[in-house]
């Protein structure tokens, strides 16, 4: 979705279904009126203080855009709420919504350098991705090799918001997805029994509870606790912290989250600050540390036959391993037949399957980290035949 600077627009655009699971979700009572067929009528719950909201249901009425703008505005007020942020969570009920707020002198009139500004935008996907990575197939650090069809699917459906004044703030739209025989499917208002259980809120909430772990470790100097597998946060997503502007002297780095209302939100975080002063020298050891005790993958050229398809793609939602038999091109190696046992993501699995079937010959680069026997096939190499007559 565009989003326009008028504010009347944007309450233009909120369909009224929206405000419906949003009020309900929230324990909002609708009470019955004369006027059912063109209006509802919603109280407050009793916690909150006495307040109702007119919810029009045709846009052929007369005073509708008064009214729609009344409404988000009783909405602000009870909640003590932006009523930009009110509009956002209207248009977005079935997504969270998570802000990277870079604050320095040079942003406090809402503007900022263009590299700095685009850095924020760029580093602000990129601390998503390696959040999705750590909850979706964690490991300590990632090299070279095929991301999981989830990240890039949860990522690609991310959008971004406008910016705010007062400060530089990049707002990134989570909606909700689940998956379904390797499908990527977004969960309407109908689904919303689902979104706590989504797999974008595993992200979200890997990425916040992973900047509320590193602010505690920071804090406490715990560097073992944050170098450890235990902590579930990957080098990567630490290095995107300091790109991110934590590594600033001059700046600070806020990132909230606007969970979706329509979930349950006990328990999680909603607010992390990181600066350079308190958190970044922790954060630099922990990175080293990590890349020292890490093994580099090595990359290797296999050329031979496949032996073996340990599964089939309709079992594995990722992919499958074969063994594939190669001959050596190191002395003493090249007439020797070995094995060796690669694991391909479900695309490239399905081109083994067919190289099986007809006998081929083929070439495939992958690489190995030292953590498993098993190889991984690298992503900048295609699978296909290869004619050894060539």
């Amino acid at each position: 979705m565009l989003y326009s600077s008028d504010i009347n627009q944007l309450i233009n655009a909120i369909p009224t279904r929206n405000v419906t699971a949003y009020l309900e979700a929230l324990g909002w009572q609708r009470y019955a009126t004369t006027r059912d067929e063109f209006i509802k009528v919603y109280k407050a719950p009793s916690v909150l203080e006495k307040s109702s909201v007119i919810l029009p249901l045709s846009r052929e009425l007369a005073d509708y855009e008064m009214v729609m703008k009344l409404l988000v505005e009783g909405i602000a007020e009870v909640y003590k709420k932006n009523v930009k942020r009110v509009v956002l969570e209207l248009l977005n009920p079935n997504a969270d919504i998570l802000k990277f707020r870079l604050i320095s002198k040079e942003a406090e009139d809402g503007a900022i350098g263009i590299s700095k500004g685009l850095d924020l935008f760029s580093n602000a996907k990129n601390m998503l991705w390696y959040a999705a990575r750590d909850a979706v197939s964690y490991k300590q650090i990632y090299t070279k090799g095929r991301v999981h069809p989830k990240v890039s699917s949860i990522i690609d459906a991310c959008r971004i918001g406008q910016t705010e004044v007062g400060s530089f703030v990049v707002s990134v739209i989570c909606p909700f997805y689940e998956f379904k025989d390797d499908t990527a499917e977004q969960l309407s208002l109908l689904d919303r029994k689902e979104f706590g259980g989504s797999e974008t809120r595993k992200v979200t909430t890997q990425l916040m509870s992973s900047l509320a772990k590193i602010k505690e470790a920071s804090k406490e100097q715990q560097v073992d606790f944050l170098s450890s597998p235990e902590s579930g946060i990957s080098a990567n997503f630490l290095e995107s912290l300091g790109k991110i502007g934590v590594a600033n002297n001059d700046c600070r780095v806020e990132i909230k989250a606007n969970w979706s209302p329509l979930t349950s939100n006990t328990n999680l975080i909603s607010k992390v600050e990181l600066s350079n002063n308190d958190d970044y020298e922790v954060i630099r050891t922990v990175i080293s540390r990590i890349k020292r005790v890490t093994p580099q993958a090595k990359s290797v050229s296999f050329v031979g036959k496949i032996k073996n398809l340990q599964s089939e793609p309709t079992k594995r939602e990722d992919g499958g391993i074969i063994t594939l038999a190669y001959i050596g091109e190191d002395k003493g190696e090249r007439d020797k037949i070995s094995t060796v046992q690669i694991f391909l993501p479900v695309d490239l699995y399905d081109s083994a399957v067919d190289a099986h079937k007809t006998n081929s010959d083929v070439r495939i680069i992958a690489f190995n980290d030292g953590s498993s026997s098993i190889w991984q096939c690298d992503d900048f190499m295609d699978f296909g035949a290869y004619n050894f007559d060539e």
